[in-house]
């Protein structure tokens, strides 16, 4: 039979060598990576856009999500445990972890800007209202108020937890002698013990429970600490983390998990359409009224817009985050803390 050749190649071959440059991701080797977050949080829409649009198979990933742990250093040892591969959340934890000469780093940024905000029941507006103080007060005026609240807050050891104690003692208020705080296991318990009159108010994220008490008008959002404090626009809100000896070991795996989450943040970058918002709801939304749900979404999209490459600006915020709250002071380097090699190596692709 009378072979064509293509540029030094037989056109059999030619066809060979061009199908292998266009196998897609999913024709590679699938690779497990077991991931450990706090649950299905709407500030953490890209990872959610990750399992909700089939992102981490597309590059390759066969992801088990973990039953959901509410506390950051739970999350960290799980993986520090080996539990898990990958954990998803606050940062707070892994600098207790370094400061115990364990061997883990942060690998990339997800959200950026801490919010750490307070909400008040309509019952507590009113109380203060009579004090002449409301939501239009001055910042120092509304935290003089909270004097003597009791709330609703998220798990004592949580990152949360700990930068609203830092934003408190950056303001002046002791938060274990000026306000009490009720740590509560998970945002549903969070929401429902405000909701109930249980508290005065809550603490949380933007896109937890004072938007959602925000926007069912069972009360208000009273004070937004990120609003007074220039470190918190830049503090990693979640970030990715593993061991160094699982870095060591897969960094094929965290490459292509990377990929995916890179990938996420820029849907959200360019706009989610609506097909995607609707797979969202209906896969972790379900019961969310309607224009809750898109209330809450358009207003925590703008924390997943940073660089997933960690910042020395973001160290120096979580050192004094740390600082501000630990018995002894403490300091890191950017190595110590991070390793940005695989998502500054996914960025620049």
């Amino acid at each position: 039979m009378k072979m064509f050749k293509a540029r030094g190649l037989t056109t059999t071959a030619a066809l060979l060598v061009a199908a292998a440059v266009a196998m897609p991701a999913l024709a590679q080797k699938t690779i497990t990576v077991r991931q450990q977050d706090f649950g299905n949080g709407i500030n953490t829409v890209t990872n959610l856009l990750v399992q909700s649009e089939g992102l981490a198979e597309k590059h390759g990933v066969d992801l088990k999500v973990l039953p959901p742990i509410f506390n950051a250093a739970g999350i960290a040892n799980v993986v520090m445990q080996g539990q898990a591969d990958i954990g998803f959340g606050g940062a707070t934890a892994i600098i207790s972890l370094i400061q115990q000469k364990r061997p883990v780093k942060i690998v990339a940024v997800i959200g950026q800007t801490f919010e750490a905000e307070i909400g008040l029941t309509n019952a507590a507006l009113a109380t203060l209202a009579k004090k002449g103080i409301t939501p239009e007060s001055p910042f120092k005026q509304r935290l003089e108020g909270l004097k003597g609240l009791r709330f609703a807050s998220p798990a004592s050891g949580s990152s949360t937890d700990q930068v609203i104690r830092y934003a408190f003692k950056q303001f002046g208020i002791d938060p274990n002698r000026d306000v009490v705080m009720q740590p509560l296991p998970d945002l549903a318990s969070i929401i429902g013990a405000t909701r109930q009159g249980a508290v005065d108010g809550l603490m949380g994220t933007h896109g937890s429970g004072p938007l959602q008490i925000d926007t069912d008008k069972s009360g208000r959002i009273f004070i937004e600490f990120q609003k007074e404090d220039k470190g918190l626009e830049v503090a990693p809100q979640h970030v990715l983390f593993a061991t160094e000896d699982y870095m060591k070991n897969n960094g094929e795996a965290i490459r292509r998990y990377l990929t995916a989450h890179l990938e996420a943040k820029n849907i959200v970058r360019k706009g989610m359409t609506q097909a995607q918002r609707d797979k969202l709801k209906e896969k972790f939304f379900r019961d969310m009224a309607l224009p809750t749900f898109n209330s809450l979404l358009d207003s925590v999209v703008y924390i997943t817009k940073g660089p997933m490459t960690p910042t020395q600006a973001q160290l120096d915020v979580l050192v004094a985050i740390n600082n501000v709250t630990a018995e002894t002071p403490i300091k890191l380097t950017y190595d110590q803390l991070f390793d940005k090699r695989f998502a500054e190596a996914v960025e620049k692709r």
